[in-house]
């Protein structure tokens, strides 16, 4: 039988996407699409308090692995039909009213689920921005980032070519939250792009993932107005500084998820 999951499918996103991938490969089982009010399990994304919202029509456990928050909301705390295997970060863990639970977001795994599509770093690096900031970007705007970046865009339900894309890039520059962890997940230099019409909203989960690997998400930051105004930025990270962190969340991600859902 196919396991069913939830994940947020109303824009094409190949992070949200991706939670489908990851979940087969460590469940070695086939994975199909579910309402939130049916399904099995949710993993990758900031779905947790729309779970939240949809208990009260619920009748069976469901199964919580590595989801996050967008944003701080009241009525957020587990209860009984939330069978929680770990969650994105602690600001969501402290909201759910939960500790002793995993930490990391499942997009982490997108190395073990590719392996190879690091095997060949191309010269050009990477530019991944939010759906929603790509959609923003005018002609100039896109003609000019892609002269300097491979601009990848994440608007796609194919997240194996997303996700090798930025493996292959040298550096990754990403205001996608999974831009950002695959790129992580590769072991690839990374950095924050704030977008040009930035708001509070919104930047909690980057700072939930990065307080999960230990990792101070604002260093080395830049605005996506410095990239198109004046290029690549000088002093860019060569290595990750938290890179065992990474490899043993990893292992605590494959080792959290629910035996009762592996086939």
């Amino acid at each position: 039988m196919t396991l069913r999951l939830f994940w947020a499918n109303g824009s094409p996103n190949f992070g949200d996407f991706l939670s489908r991938d990851v979940v087969a490969w460590v469940s070695g089982r086939e994975v199909t699409w579910a309402p939130i009010s049916g399904c099995e399990m949710i993993a990758v994304g900031s779905i947790y308090p729309w779970l939240r919202r949809s208990l009260r029509r619920r009748l069976r456990t469901v199964h919580v692995w590595g989801s996050g928050t967008l944003d701080i909301k009241p009525g957020m705390r587990a209860d009984a039909r939330l069978a929680i295997a770990a969650l994105r970060g602690p600001i969501t863990a402290a909201m759910a009213g939960v500790d002793d639970v995993t930490l990391g977001d499942p997009g982490l795994l997108t190395a073990c689920v590719w392996p190879d599509a690091a095997d060949e770093t191309g010269d050009r690096p990477g530019l991944v921005l939010h759906y929603v900031h790509m959609a923003a970007l005018n002609d100039r705007q896109r003609d000019r980032l892609d002269t300097l970046f491979d601009l990848i865009d994440v608007r796609s339900e194919d997240a194996e070519s997303v996700c090798r894309r930025i493996a292959r890039c040298p550096i990754v520059f990403s205001s996608s939250l999974h831009g950002l962890v695959v790129a992580d997940s590769y072991a690839r230099p990374n950095v924050l792009v704030t977008p040009i019409s930035a708001t509070p909203r919104g930047f909690l989960k980057y700072h939930d993932y990065a307080l999960s690997i230990g990792r101070l998400i604002d260093t080395h930051r830049v605005d996506l107005a410095t990239l198109i105004d004046s290029g690549l930025p000088t002093g860019l990270p060569e290595s990750l500084p938290y890179r065992d962190r990474i490899e043993e969340t990893k292992a605590a991600l494959i080792a959290s998820f629910p035996a009762a859902l592996k086939g």
